[in-house]
């Protein structure tokens, strides 16, 4: 993308309500500075473009609720969009080599392709299948995430049989 269309996205998104936008900061000695701000190049009413974020050294990826994943990288200081992924994305968890993706009662998993995310699996549940008619709750199914590298940590608040929640490892 050219730098004008960049400017011409910011303006549309900025007047458009509930369109989204996201801010990433840089620290600078003990202080946070915005060092930019991104927002989708096809800015709609309602998109809400970065319901969710995360950020793993030069790649982000941001969520909005309609049209799926934005993957970004920083490249000479700018933060350029790669490529948009077709999927659900109610939150998402990265590091420079795995994404995990809420995608309403599952986790798509994705691994990172020198900066294209190239689907990999779907994780649900333990027991998902036999448990969904006791009215077991999976909605929250990866409302938070954490990923290392050799770990994926899942948490539904309102799972389990009491429901006291859950952590999936």
């Amino acid at each position: 993308y050219e730098r004008s269309q960049i400017f011409d996205a910011l303006k549309t998104a900025n007047s458009l309500e509930g369109a989204g936008f996201v801010e990433i900061f840089q620290r600078n000695g003990d202080a946070w500075e915005l060092s930019a701000k991104l927002t989708a190049e096809d800015a709609i009413v309602e998109r809400h473009f970065g319901v969710a974020t995360a950020i793993s050294g030069e790649y982000a990826l941001v969520c909005d609720i309609k049209d799926g994943i934005y993957s970004y990288r920083q490249i000479n200081g700018e933060w350029l969009l790669q490529e948009r992924i077709e999927s659900a994305c109610d939150n998402v968890a990265m590091n420079r080599q795995w994404a995990a993706v809420d995608t309403g009662h599952k986790i798509s998993i994705f691994k990172n392709n020198d900066g294209r995310w190239v689907f990999s699996q779907v994780l649900v549940p333990k027991h998902y299948l036999k448990n969904r008619e006791k009215n077991h709750e999976f909605g929250w199914f990866g409302m938070s995430m954490a990923i290392t590298d050799e770990n994926l940590f899942i948490g539904n608040p309102y799972g389990g049989a009491d429901p006291t929640g859950e952590l999936y490892i």
